[in-house]
Order: C-alpha cells, then structure tokens, then sequence
C-alpha cells in the first residue's frame, strides 16, 4: 500500500467501516471491517489498508465502538481539478454538445480530470464527501480568486431539484458571461457504486451562464 499511495501526486481516501460493532461481538470484528479507497487510490490501495487494519493489535480498541465510517487520508492534497485554462475549453464543449457528439466530448473531458471526479448527467462535476478529496477541492478554488458574496450567489436558485433542496455555497466569477458555483450536502450527487457511504454526499462544481441567473 505504501509503494502504490506514495506514487507522485497520489492523494485520497480509504473510508473503513465495522459493519457489527464489537462491544456486542467482539470476534466479529476483523471480519467485518471493511475499506475502500477513493478512485484517485484505487482498489489495491483500499484491499491492503483493509487487510493491515484486520491485522491491526488496536483494532478493538479503535476502531470497534465506531458505527459510523472512518475516513484515513493518504497523501498530501493538491489541487484536484487542473488551472482553468485546459478545464475550460473541454467542459464547454462538453456542456454545449448534443446527443451525438456528448459521449466522445464527455471523454475528452475525463482525461484532464481526476479518477475521483465525476461527470453528472446536468454536466456539471462531482466528487464524493471525503477530506482529502475536499482538501483538494479547495485548493484548486483557491485558483479562481475572491468568492461572490452572497447577494449574488442567491440569484443562482437552488443546487438540485432533488430533495432535500440545497443553495450553493460559494461561487467565483471566472469571465463576464461565466461563474463556477459549488454545492455540498445530500441530495447533490449523482454517484455511480460509491460504497463508502451509505449516505448520499457529495460535492458539486457547475459552469454557468451568469445571464441565467435570477
């Protein structure tokens, strides 16, 4: 695990969860203790962490009267999306193509993005809730400079039609006619076999027209 999270640039998360707290089966515990990595880490990286962690002499003692997921952070958190200038002119393509052309466009896209980020089917950008993948997030919005104040932000409507209904939380103007909005809470994601949570959170980043907002 360590040769493969050590790799240039590799940075993630590994969510372990104890599927039957141990204080009502303690022998239980290493067998079911589970861990996935984030895409960025991979499935190798998720299967050994897992395995050392069921080996682990404090197993019971850390980990056994948890019920909710453990998130481990490995790696040193970067920027997770690359400097506008090579994002933006594949996402407006991407955002601008039909029917024929979204499936080859939506390729392109992918190529410049991270494992962990997600295309959603409005066109926007997801990654799961995980503080590594946040940490990175917000080092790449450090990029875009001052945030909208509020005022402003309120004019974008909500994030999702999806219940519960969220606003956006920040948002940057990157151009005259452009802001980039970010969401975070339940209801905003459109995750695709993310097991780790069972819960559905998840961080959403969309490029939109200022003249649309209300």
């Amino acid at each position: 695990m360590d040769r493969v999270a050590a790799r240039p640039g590799a940075f993630g998360d590994v969510v372990v969860t104890a599927q039957q707290p141990g204080r009502v089966h303690p022998g239980l515990a290493r067998k079911n203790l589970t861990a996935f990595a984030t895409d960025g880490l991979g499935t190798q990286v998720g299967a050994c962490a897992q395995q050392r962690l069921r080996q682990s002499e404090c197993l019971t003692s850390c980990f056994v009267y948890r019920s909710a997921p453990i998130d481990v952070v490995l790696g040193d958190p970067h920027p997770i999306l690359p400097p506008l200038a090579d994002l933006l002119p594949r996402w407006r393509d991407y955002k601008e193509s039909s029917w024929v052309t979204r499936g080859w466009r939506g390729r392109n896209l992918r190529k410049n993005l991270s494992p962990d980020v997600r295309l959603t089917p409005d066109r926007c950008l997801w990654i799961p809730e995980a503080m590594n993948l946040r940490e990175g997030l917000l080092a790449w919005e450090k990029r875009l400079g001052p945030s909208l104040p509020p005022s402003a932000l309120a004019r974008f409507g909500i994030v999702t039609m999806q219940r519960p209904k969220a606003n956006w939380d920040r948002g940057y103007q990157i151009s005259t006619e452009e802001a980039i909005l970010v969401g975070e809470g339940f209801g905003i994601d459109d995750r695709q076999n993310w097991r780790e949570y069972d819960e559905t959170r998840g961080i959403r980043i969309c490029l939109v027209p200022i003249a649309g907002a209300r």
